[in-house]
Formats: C-alpha cells, sequence, structure tokens
C-alpha cells in the first residue's frame, strides 16, 4: 500500500485517494479528520474564488466611476479658472469702490463715529447686508438698525444720500 512506484508510461492518479495511501502512520479516524478538513479547505478555497470573480467586475465598474469623476473635475476645474478671470476683472472696482467710500464716510455729515445716521433699515435689508457683509456692517441704535460704513465703506461710494460737511467742496459748480 504505502510502496507503489509508477511504471515507465502510467499516469499518476489525481486526487485525495492516492496522496491518503501514503500515509501509512495514519489512522481510518486521522485520514477521515484529514478528508472532512480538506473538503472544507476546498470549499472555503471555492468562496474566495467567487468572491474575486466579483471584486474583478466591481474594480472594473469602479475604475469606470473613477474616470466619470476625474472628467467631471476636469470640468469643474475649467470653469472655476473661467470665474478667477472674470472676478479678477472686477478688483478694480471694489479698490475704487473702497476708495471713493471711504472719502465720502469721512466727509459725510450723516456719518458719525463710523456710523450712517441717513438710514433707517428694514429688518430684510438686515438680512441681505448680514448675508453680505457679516453682522460687522450693522449698529443697532435705539431700536434702529444703521449702517457701519467705517467697516464697510463700500455702501458709502453708490450713496444717492451723501450731504458733505460744512466746508467740504465736491467740485460741483454753483449756478
Amino acid at each position: 500500500m504505502g510502496s507503489e512506484v509508477l511504471k515507465v508510461g502510467e499516469k499518476p492518479e489525481l486526487g485525495l485517494e492516492p496522496v491518503l495511501r501514503y500515509l501509512p502512520w495514519a489512522s481510518r479516524d486521522e485520514i477521515s479528520a484529514l478528508r472532512e478538513e480538506i473538503d472544507e479547505v476546498k470549499k472555503n478555497l471555492k468562496e474566495v474564488l467567487n468572491n474575486l470573480a466579483g471584486t474583478d467586475s466591481k474594480i472594473k465598474e469602479l475604475e469606470g466611476i473613477k474616470s466619470s469623476i476625474e472628467g467631471k473635475l476636469a470640468s469643474v476645474g475649467s470653469e472655476l479658472d473661467s470665474v478667477r478671470t472674470e472676478l479678477s476683472k472686477l478688483e478694480p472696482v471694489v479698490f475704487v469702490s473702497k476708495l471713493v467710500g471711504v472719502w465720502k464716510g469721512m466727509t459725510c455729515s450723516w456719518v458719525l463715529e463710523g456710523v450712517c445716521t441717513a438710514w433707517k433699515l428694514s429688518s430684510e435689508v438686515v438680512n441681505e447686508i448680514k448675508k453680505y457683509f457679516s453682522d460687522a456692517a450693522l449698529v443697532n441704535v435705539n431700536n434702529d438698525w444703521k449702517l457701519a460704513v467705517k467697516n464697510v465703506p463700500y455702501i458709502c461710494a453708490f450713496c444717492p444720500l451723501y450731504k458733505p460737511k460744512n466746508g467740504i467742496s465736491t467740485g460741483e459748480q454753483k449756478s
């Protein structure tokens, strides 16, 4: 049983049985336990192979999703560059607005200690100002919301209520 040799031209037997014949030291119980263990390993190996097959298709699917995301990110990057270019064109407008606003804020008779007293703001306007400029743009004076133009001088640049303090010339000619 344990000393069988293949003859020339003879094919070896495949499977578990020929291997078990070469274990003369093993009892029937040990061989039976070994068979069960080998069957369990085969079962686990089949599960692993099935999982690998599913993983391969998932990897291909994820690669497609990744390519799609990369394309979209490239498009967003291009759009972002365009937005930056357009926004940079506004920098001179913002600079001049601040420059004019600071001057008007310092020379306007309505501005007292950096607060514009000309406007009484509704709650809707207050909310919009907070949205665009933050709470620092507003001051509550006697339960009326006022603009803290010292913090947002841009607003003064566009104010139709500008009134120069006495002695300040606006360059207008009197008729």
